[in-house]
């Protein structure tokens, strides 16, 4: 089992306003010019530059800001495609300042982290990923229930969110992929200070996305704890491993597995990933407690693929 890991208006906030002013300028180029943005990706590829045509929509409707490297590198090309005058895109583009490491969301692209990024961001790009590089991930504990029968019961969640601007209502919770497309999707449902907005499943490759939609919006600096539940139905595959996707740095993460008193695996352990890499990192043997239950804490988890799998007798 894999998971990973908001939609109102914009906010009154500096960076909303930005997004929207910038996001303006760019659709009046663009509709000066008649072009599509598939032509316009083109035209870029042309000048040595490689950019997808999601992220150019993105930019065009508000929804994201050029990062740092984009701003270095892309605009000044995408200015020169455009026939405007070199700073008019990337004046409007106003960065934060920096942050501390555990202060700062490290933002990877959506599906960065699973074997098929194409159709994951294809997903994501149904539900409102707005707010979620708005909240910074003070601390997350995912809790797997085995059955007696080997097979997946439910996973519980928590997670400490503080956010960095005002107006976050939301964020995408879980990305979740049921190991056998036959199988049902998981119901999900909110525990604690959150309920469900918007679920997109994608029965072909058994992928799943969910927004949890907050009592109320956040103010800049406040912090919220949310809890939410997937509760797996019949038929089940077998347990072998769970794994959670970071996209974005945790300060510190937990991760329980607790298996019924008569499914007790011979052996198990943490694997991670990082980012960046392809290939698994064995870290450790987990010690298997009286209560059949092994965890592992991390503290300051880079974005990356945090696991645990075992070997049943």
């Amino acid at each position: 089992m894999t998971a990973n890991g908001p939609g109102r208006n914009p906010s009154s906030d500096g960076s909303a306003e930005v997004a929207q002013t910038f996001a303006d300028a760019l659709r009046t180029a663009v509709g000066a010019t008649d072009l599509s943005l598939q032509r316009m990706r083109h035209r870029l590829d042309l000048l040595g530059i490689s950019i997808s045509v999601a992220t150019l929509s993105y930019w065009q409707s508000g929804q994201r800001l050029p990062s740092r490297r984009h701003t270095r590198a892309v605009l000044p090309a995408l200015e020169s495609v455009l026939a405007l005058p070199p700073g008019t895109l990337s004046s409007l583009v106003r960065h934060p300042g920096p942050r501390t490491r555990s202060d700062a969301p490290s933002i990877l692209a959506e599906g960065g982290l699973w074997p098929d990024p194409a159709r994951v961001s294809s997903l994501l790009g149904q539900v409102d990923t707005r707010w979620d590089h708005r909240l910074t991930r003070i601390s997350q504990h995912d809790r797997v229930l085995v059955n007696a029968d080997r097979t997946e019961h439910s996973l519980w969640s928590m997670q400490v969110l503080r956010a960095i601007v005002d107006g976050p209502d939301r964020w995408v919770a879980v990305v979740h992929r049921v190991d056998e497309p036959a199988c049902p999707p998981p119901v999900v449902t909110g525990l604690r200070n959150c309920h469900l907005g918007r679920l997109v499943h994608d029965r072909e490759s058994g992928l799943l996305a969910t927004e949890l939609l907050f009592d109320r919006p956040l103010m800049r600096g406040e912090t919220l704890i949310t809890e939410h539940l997937l509760t797996f139905g019949r038929p089940a595959p077998l347990a072998f491993h769970y794994e959670r996707k970071l996209p974005y740095r945790v300060r510190m993460y937990t991760q329980e597995v607790c298996f019924a008193s008569s499914a007790r695996p011979r052996r198990i352990r943490s694997l991670s990933r990082p980012a960046d890499g392809i290939s698994w990192n064995l870290v450790r043997d987990l010690h298997l407690n009286a209560s059949s239950r092994a965890h592992l804490v991390l503290l300051d988890a880079d974005p990356g693929v945090y696991g645990t799998e075992w070997d049943w007798g």
